[in-house]
């Protein structure tokens, strides 16, 4: 199957690890996909407990790291080379999904027509447009402004630093993203458990400036869907 959309009528509601091949994939890749809904195929997942740094360095976050095999609920980074296989192959939203406490889902963010570049571009990502689907609509009808910085922005991690900023904006924020002078949301650096007005303000600490200026998360999740 190319992807988890394709795999819904052979796997219906099963949530897992599976094997897909995109068009331009050399191979099939390991990937976790929720047969359910919107069909998800995973790029990332993180939940505070976890021990996992996300601290990583370009080959990680281009390969991939985290265990999936080991288990479902694992932190883990799918690895952007294969976002780019997947989101070249057929057209892709992606979805951010960041929940608050006790992991109770504040709501989804979808970027239309998400894609990612290939290496040699440094894996610059673009979207189309984006829009909330608010599961708590006072906190999640002004989050969707927080990628703008990063729409067409090359990804970077500390030691490949290919951001617009004077400094080295992973490396500030111990994290790989698409960077640009530096961005006002990064779902890949450190969680805090809290909820509202329980963040650090610490440069390593998960943000979300839009809608969750004050905020921190327990968990975040993003994944493609057709």
């Amino acid at each position: 199957m190319e992807d988890c959309t394709e795999g819904y009528q052979y796997y219906v509601a099963q949530f897992g690890t599976f094997l897909i091949h995109p068009t331009l994939a050399p191979a099939p890749i390991t990937t976790v996909c929720w047969m359910e809904y919107d069909k998800r195929t995973y790029l990332q997942s993180r939940h505070y407990v976890s021990g996992i740094s996300f601290n990583r360095n370009w080959t990680s976050y281009r390969d991939r790291f985290g265990d999936i095999y080991k288990s479902i609920d694992i932190d883990f980074w799918w690895g952007i080379d294969n976002a780019y296989y997947l989101t070249n192959s057929k057209s892709y939203n992606l979805v951010v999904q960041v929940a608050g406490q006790d992991y109770t889902d504040v709501g989804n963010i979808v970027y239309k027509n998400f894609v990612v570049q290939k290496e040699s571009n440094k894996f610059a990502m673009s979207y189309s447009s984006v829009y909330i689907v608010p599961l708590d609509q006072i906190i999640t009808l002004s989050m969707n402004g927080s990628m703008t910085l990063s729409n067409g922005a090359p990804f970077s991690t500390y030691d490949q630093d290919n951001d617009q900023s004077i400094g080295n904006c992973a490396a500030v924020h111990s994290a790989g993203w698409w960077f640009n002078d530096c961005t006002n949301c990064n779902p890949n650096s450190r969680l805090w458990p809290g909820g509202n007005s329980s963040r650090l303000g610490v440069d390593d600490e998960f943000f979300w400036n839009d809608g969750l200026y004050g905020w921190s998360a327990w968990a975040t999740a993003l994944w493609f869907t057709r």
